[in-house]
C-alpha cells in the first residue's frame, strides 16, 4: 500500500479535504528518517494509534487544518480529527481491498 492509494481512496470517498494531511505526512517523511520508518511500518501493518499519536500529531495546528475548520464551520480540534479519521478510514478501505484480492 502507498500514500497514493490512500489519496485515491480519499478522493473516491469524497474526503479530499484530508489530502493536505497526506501531503504533510509525505513531506515530513522525506525530511526525517525515523518518521519515515514509522510511516513505512504504518503502511504495512496499520494502526490507528500510530497514525493519530505519531504520524499526524505534528500537524494538529497546521494551516490546512485552519482552512478545513473555517470552510466546514468546525473547531480546530474537530477539523483535525475529521482529517486524520478520513486518512485512517481510507487506509482501512484500501487494506480491505488488498486483502480481498489476496483472498484473505
Amino acid at each position: 500500500m502507498t500514500l497514493d492509494d490512500i489519496r485515491n481512496a480519499l478522493l473516491a470517498g469524497g474526503r479530499g479535504y484530508a489530502l493536505d494531511l497526506v501531503r504533510a505526512i509525505q513531506d515530513m517523511a522525506a525530511k526525517d528518517a525515523s518518521y519515515d520508518l514509522v510511516l513505512i511500518c504504518w503502511l504495512k501493518k496499520g494502526g490507528t494509534v500510530i497514525l493519530r499519536d505519531t504520524l499526524v500529531a505534528p500537524f494538529h495546528k497546521a494551516a490546512f487544518v485552519h482552512y478545513v475548520a473555517s470552510s466546514e464551520g468546525l473547531s480546530l480540534h474537530m477539523a483535525f480529527q475529521s482529517c486524520w479519521e478520513a486518512v485512517d478510514s481510507a487506509f482501512l478501505r484500501v487494506r480491505g481491498e488488498v486483502l480481498a484480492k489476496e483472498g484473505k
